[in-house]
């Protein structure tokens, strides 16, 4: 197998793991807009405030390291 075949193949799957995660992120983020809706219709205001807290926070920082993700591939990208 020639080198750029392995090269490409290797972009494929750390591409395939970025769409993973960015799509298992954007589910999490949806179920826990929902859940702070619901939330927020109740008037729990403890509850919100751990949901903020150790939820929404920790997911916050997942979102970041996916969007570094996806500027690195990118930037590879655009070095071939």
């Amino acid at each position: 197998m020639q080198p750029r075949t392995v090269n490409i193949r290797k972009k494929a799957a750390n591409t395939q793991g970025i769409v993973r995660a960015f799509n298992e992120s954007a589910e999490q983020l949806s179920n826990l807009l929902t859940e702070m809706s619901e939330v927020l219709e109740s008037a729990d205001w403890i509850l919100l405030a751990d949901l903020l807290e150790y939820e929404f926070l920790p997911l916050a920082q997942n979102w970041k390291q996916v969007i570094q993700s996806i500027r690195e591939n990118l930037r590879h990208a655009s070095d071939d």
